[in-house]
């Protein structure tokens, strides 16, 4: 057991130093060595198949991200039951994961599933926002503007409750609404949430991070097209 633990902790070591390489080496070891100890440890094999799809994400390897999402649902929902927290936050991911790979239709399905059990067990909880930013994605990706903004609104309220003004999930969901009303023709809406987003980013990953430039880009684009 304490070398399934180490090998674990090993790998989100070399994660949080962005060795996504080596993290992925690592958990694999992980997941093999709960593997060999039997269905008693089942639950830490879905932990670290959860850890190694986040890495192999990171590392744009996206089918293979999926599929160890998807033994460590499988395993969360015999575990702990569909509505624990730990099943709600893998179904979350395996929906995010297919909004990116373009397959909506099972994407609507985990969250019509995540949503209900949230708002009944988890309504403090940042993935009932994130549940509710999937939800809008898809109807922004639907075209359904007037739709996806109160979802999107209702996310950025439950993340500035829960965790504050000055997370990285509120800089996302800043960033969501604002995108919002970009795409549906209101930019002198859009443009203060996102620089309210970009402010977050700066002071939490400094001024030259990707996410800092992806919005610069949005507000330059604004300015530029009201003629400034």
């Amino acid at each position: 057991v304490s070398v399934g633990l180490d090998l674990n902790d090993r790998g989100l070591a070399e994660y949080g130093r962005g060795n996504y390489a080596e993290a992925e080496r690592v958990y694999d070891q992980a997941v093999e060595t709960w593997r060999a100890l039997g269905p008693d440890y089942q639950a830490h094999m879905a932990a670290s198949l959860l850890n190694l799809g986040l890495d192999l994400s990171v590392e744009e390897k996206r089918r293979e991200g999926m599929e160890a999402y998807e033994e460590a649902l499988a395993i969360h929902r015999r575990t702990f039951g569909p509505k624990h927290i730990r099943t709600i936050t893998n179904m979350n991911l395996v929906a995010g994961a297919c909004l990116m790979q373009g397959d909506s239709d099972r994407a609507e399905a985990l969250f019509a599933e995540a949503l209900p059990v949230e708002r009944e067990l988890y309504p403090n909880h940042a993935e009932l926002a994130r549940t509710l930013a999937g939800i809008a994605a898809l109807r922004q990706r639907e075209g359904r503007f007037d739709e996806a903004l109160p979802p999107a609104e209702e996310a950025l309220s439950v993340v500035l409750k829960v965790e504050g003004e000055d997370s990285l999930d509120a800089a996302l969901m800043y960033s969501n609404v604002g995108e919002i009303h970009r795409v549906a023709g209101r930019p002198e809406r859009a443009l203060p949430l996102y620089r309210k987003a970009r402010a977050i980013y700066e002071r939490n990953l400094g001024p030259t991070h990707p996410r800092v430039a992806s919005l610069l880009c949005q507000e330059g684009l604004i300015l530029a097209n009201d003629g400034k």
